[in-house]
């Protein structure tokens, strides 16, 4: 299970770990920050690397698709049942986040 919150000074990533990896974790904290950011960095570089036309008709593909997945939720018998609550409550937040990224980048 990861959990991510946002705090003052960026995010924080919440992860289940054996006592033997937590303690690893803890005693090399600092170079596996250093090397998250720099994974992140380098997957966001290549991502703007692509040419805008291509992450743009990518970005709206992602987006139909889950709608679709919403609208057949959100039909669902069992849509007011609370897994399935959850599961549209995800499909929601996915929707407005591609909604809010297909925004910026047709520089709307």
């Amino acid at each position: 299970m990861v959990r991510i919150t946002e705090e003052a000074k960026g995010a924080t990533i919440s992860l289940r770990l054996s006592k033997r990896d937590y303690d690893w974790l803890r005693q090399n904290s600092t170079e596996v920050s250093f090397f998250v950011r720099k994974l992140v960095q380098e997957a966001r570089h290549k991502d703007e690397e692509r040419p805008l036309d291509e992450r743009i008709i990518e970005t709206r593909k992602s987006l139909e698709d889950q709608e679709k997945s919403l609208e057949s939720a959100k039909r669902n018998a069992w849509a007011d049942t609370d897994e399935l609550k959850g599961t549209i409550n995800h499909y929601t937040k996915d929707v407005k986040r591609l909604k809010a990224k297909l925004a910026m980048l047709e520089g709307r």
